[in-house]
């Protein structure tokens, strides 16, 4: 069966992505399709961009080879580093390597990091504001968690609502009102990887046992 011309040129993929669970083998397929394709790696795990704790967060940086790579190692442990910050950093690295004529792809990982560049996400840089936590500090937990529903109901839904800081936090972002940056066009082509519970299981805990016998 023919595919039907709807007369518009269709947008040639800008970004490969490549995602799938722990132990998947994302990262060696990603390294090898970047190799092939005059490509460079932008992870999207939320904990590889921690410097340290190599073993734990399975940074396997020995897979890349040649291959350069981004997003990796670029905060201290123990920091705040959020999907804003992320977004901003990949959009940074996904310029950079288009204008060298690279392709970029981007393998992990982290649902909201992969959510937040496939869905483009206009994320703005959410400012402390002290007026409103004045406002909001006499306010009960039951009436802080009515007012964050209001605000935004799936931000509700998704958050913490047995910390107090994080409620406020999250009436803060859900009640901004702000410019986001500027967003390229993105074309992305999706690949996952996908193993059976038992085999990734499997896959998981012979990968753990070779990291630590590794040192």
């Amino acid at each position: 069966m023919k595919k039907r011309s709807t007369g518009e040129p269709e947008q040639r993929a800008n970004l490969l992505v490549i995602l799938g669970a722990t132990a998947s083998g994302k990262t060696r397929l990603g390294v090898e399709l970047a190799g092939r394709l005059h490509g460079e790696i932008i992870s999207a795990d939320s904990r590889q961009v921690y410097r340290g704790m190599d073993i734990g967060t399975g940074k396997d940086l020995h897979e890349y080879g040649e291959v350069p790579y981004h997003l990796i190692d670029v905060a201290p442990a123990g920091s705040e580093f959020n999907l804003f910050r992320f977004q901003r950093l990949f959009l940074d690295c996904f310029n950079d390597i288009s204008s060298r004529g690279a392709l970029p792809v981007l393998v992990g990982g982290s649902g909201m990091y992969l959510d937040c560049v496939l869905r483009g996400y206009r994320l703005s840089e959410v400012p402390e504001n002290p007026a409103l936590r004045s406002e909001l500090a006499p306010l009960s937990m039951e009436e802080l968690e009515l007012r964050l529903k209001l605000a935004n109901h799936g931000l509700h839904n998704s958050t913490d609502l047995r910390q107090r800081p994080r409620l406020v936090r999250a009436i803060e972002i859900a009640e901004f009102r702000g410019e986001s940056g500027p967003w390229p066009e993105i074309a992305p082509l999706t690949l996952g990887i996908r193993w059976e519970r038992a085999v990734l299981r499997e896959r998981i805990t012979r990968r753990l046992r070779e990291r630590l016998e590794a040192g």
